[in-house]
């Protein structure tokens, strides 16, 4: 259930593995209800709406029958093109693991100091369930992130900081994809290929169109000359035949009957 306070009550929500709380710009967030009513609520700040969020994934993570999981929940949604697998990242991150079906006590970050995770994705140096998580991440994005043990450290854990068979919580911040300027030339060069083929092909269907007009007009031209000279023809057919005023023959003079 949602409350503004102790006394207003906003709406009530199951939170089941579908449910989808989707976190927008300007401290908004919309998610539907259990009577499919759409809601767009306000929040006060950023990081109520990140504490929420959070206890919304660890719900989710307390109600998992799969032994493999990672479970996203996005924060902020970040600018440009998203990472893909090839992609060397740059990261700030906290980490938790699951306690007693809460959130339990912070085990490492690297907030607190200069420090900066680098990650090539897909190479196999990182977890299966962070490598899966990162993955479609954009620039100044932030990602609260649940992976299950069998993804994260398994039974064997990492030394004396992941405990054995721990679910594990990431709070990640994509800084920056190392290869996105190239990515960016690369997509550039693509459009640019795109426009050049579009003016060609325009140029083309303009230039049959200028030939197909001039051959009309040729047609056009020859039909009115031939008209032209079958007229020419005609007159002169009709000048021969027709007798001209007053040089029709005289008619011949009768001759005198002889006398007997």
């Amino acid at each position: 259930c949602l409350y503004v306070n102790k006394q207003q009550y906003v709406s009530q929500v199951p939170i089941v593995p579908s449910f989808a709380f989707n976190v927008q710009a300007n401290n908004y967030v919309t998610y539907y209800d259990d009577h499919r009513k759409s809601w767009s609520l306000l929040f006060d700040s950023e990081e109520s709406i990140f504490e929420l969020a959070k206890q919304v994934v660890l719900a989710k993570t307390n109600l998992q029958e799969k032994k493999d999981f990672v479970l996203l929940q996005d924060l902020v949604a970040g600018e440009e093109y998203p990472c893909r697998i090839g992609d060397t990242v740059e990261c700030k991150y906290n980490l938790w693991s699951l306690s007693d079906h809460k959130i339990g006590k912070l085990l490492d970050t690297n907030y607190s100091s200069d420090k900066i995770l680098t990650l090539q994705l897909g190479k196999g140096k990182e977890t299966k369930g962070i490598e899966k998580a990162i993955v479609d991440m954009k620039e100044n994005g932030r990602r609260f992130i649940a992976v299950s043990s069998s993804l994260a450290y398994g039974a064997s854990g990492l030394s004396k900081l992941i405990p054995r068979d721990a679910t594990l919580f990431y709070e990640i911040e994509l800084l920056r994809v190392l290869d996105a300027d190239k990515r960016a030339s690369a997509r550039s060069k693509a459009r640019a290929i795109k426009v050049r083929q579009a003016r060609e092909k325009s140029s083309k269907v303009e230039t049959t169109e200028k030939e197909s007009s001039n051959d009309a007009a040729a047609g056009d031209l020859a039909i009115d000359l031939s008209k032209s000279a079958a007229s020419e023809s005609k007159s002169e057919s009709e000048e021969t035949t027709t007798p001209v005023l007053g040089t029709s023959k005289p008619p011949p003079v009768a001759k005198k009957p002889r006398s007997l």
